[in-house]
């Protein structure tokens, strides 16, 4: 877990003011923020994602799924 934390702080800038918000970079294959995601590029899909730090956004970006997700899975 600590190394996990280490990562995302050091690459996402996870719990910093440089945090990630939008990204396109999938980090796991198959976790909630890439289907939401997918579902929205291809246009199958409205999306709503919950994220630690950032309450519920409902969004129609795949990015800022992305982003939101990826910055705030441990």
């Amino acid at each position: 877990m600590r190394r996990n934390i280490k990562f995302r702080i050091k690459k996402l800038g996870m719990f910093t003011k440089e945090g990630l918000i939008l990204s396109d970079e999938e980090l796991v294959p198959f976790g909630s923020s890439e289907l939401i995601g997918f579902g929205l590029k291809r246009g199958i899909a409205g999306g709503a994602i919950a994220a630690d730090g950032a309450g519920t956004v409902a969004t129609q970006n795949p990015l800022l799924v992305q982003g939101l997700g990826a910055g705030c899975l441990v």
